[in-house]
C-alpha cells in the first residue's frame, strides 16, 4: 500500500473521531491529519484556514512534528495546470509553517493534483492540502486540563504589556508577585494560563491573514511569559499549561473605548481541579 493510500485511510479515520497511537517512544505520540482548503484556482490560505492550522498545530502541552504535506486540486483545468497549482498550494502552507519557529522543519511533499478526490460532486473538498503530523506530550506536563472542573477564574486586571509585545511593563511586577504568592498557597490544583488580544475583524487590517496570525501568536506569547514568570517563582511547570486564544473570547466584541479594549487584551488563569488528587 502506498503512502498516499495510507494517508487517505488515516484521514478518514481521523474524521470519524479516532486517533492512531504510535508505539515505541518513551512519550507516546499520536498521528493526526489537518486539512486546509482553497478557493477555486487559488493557492493562498485565507485567515480562517490559517487559524485552523494554528489551533491544530500549536499546543503548549505537545511537541509537534509535521511529517507529510499532500497538495490536491479539483479537476477543473488541465492536469499540468493542476499539478502546478497543487505545488503552489503546498508552498504557501510551508511558508506559513516556517513563519512559526516551532513548526519549521523538513517535510515530505506530495504533489497529488487531481489524484484521490474526496468527492466527485463537491469539488471544494478536493481543493485542499493535507498535513500529516505527530503530537508528543512534553515530559512533566499534566493530563488534559480541558476535562477538569474549573474551580475559579483569575483575571489579571493589573497586568500591562508593552504595546504589541509580550513584554511586561515594570509597573506590573509587584502585582505579579502578589499573584504568584496567591497561587503558591494552592498546592494541589492546576493552572491554565490563557492569553487574549483585542482586534476587530471588521476593521481594514482586522481581516488580513498576516495580521491575524501575528495577533494569535502574540496572545500565546503573552500567556507563555506569565507561565515562565510563575515557574521562576517556584510553581511546578507540571501543574501549568498556557495557550493563546487570539480574539476568540473577547469580553467586548465591538470595543468602543480604551477600557473595553484593555479588558479584551487580557491574561487570565483558570484554576482547575486536579483529577489526579
Amino acid at each position: 500500500m502506498t503512502l498516499l493510500q495510507n494517508l487517505h485511510i488515516l484521514r478518514l479515520i481521523i474524521i470519524m473521531g479516532l486517533s492512531l497511537p504510535v508505539v515505541g517512544h518513551a512519550q507516546p505520540s499520536t498521528d493526526s491529519v489537518v486539512s486546509v482548503y482553497f478557493g477555486s484556482g487559488k493557492y493562498v490560505l485565507d485567515s480562517i484556514e490559517e487559524m485552523k492550522l494554528l489551533n491544530s498545530l500549536i499546543d503548549s502541552n505537545f511537541s509537534v512534528q509535521v511529517k507529510v504535506i499532500s497538495a490536491y486540486t479539483d479537476t477543473v483545468g488541465t492536469i499540468q495546470h493542476n499539478n502546478i497549482l497543487a505545488q503552489q498550494r503546498s508552498k504557501d502552507v510551508i511558508d506559513f509553517l516556517n513563519r512559526h519557529s516551532s513548526l519549521k522543519g523538513y517535510y515530505k511533499i506530495e504533489i497529488c493534483g487531481e489524484k484521490r478526490p474526496l468527492s466527485q460532486t463537491n469539488l471544494s473538498l478536493n481543493r485542499r492540502v493535507d498535513i500529516l503530523y505527530s503530537l508528543t506530550r512534553k515530559s512533566g506536563i499534566s493530563s488534559d486540563t480541558g476535562k477538569s472542573k474549573v474551580v475559579r477564574k483569575l483575571v489579571l486586571e493589573n497586568l500591562y504589556f508593552k504595546p504589541n509585545k509580550a513584554v511586561i511593563e515594570p509597573a506590573s511586577m509587584p502585582y505579579l508577585d502578589y499573584v504568584a504568592n496567591l497561587l503558591k498557597e494552592d498546592s494541589t490544583d492546576l493552572f491554565e494560563i490563557k492569553g487574549h488580544v483585542n482586534w476587530n475583524p471588521h476593521l481594514p487590517h482586522g481581516s488580513d491573514s498576516g495580521y491575524i496570525a501575528k495577533m494569535y501568536r502574540l496572545s500565546a506569547d503573552r500567556a507563555k511569559v506569565i507561565y515562565e514568570f510563575l515557574m521562576d517563582q517556584g510553581i511546578p511547570p507540571s501543574r501549568m499549561t498556557w495557550k493563546g486564544m487570539g480574539n476568540s473570547e473577547m469580553v467586548f466584541p465591538n470595543a468602543s473605548n480604551d477600557e473595553e479594549k484593555r479588558k479584551n487584551m487580557r491574561v487570565e488563569i483558570l484554576i482547575l481541579e486536579n483529577p489526579g488528587r
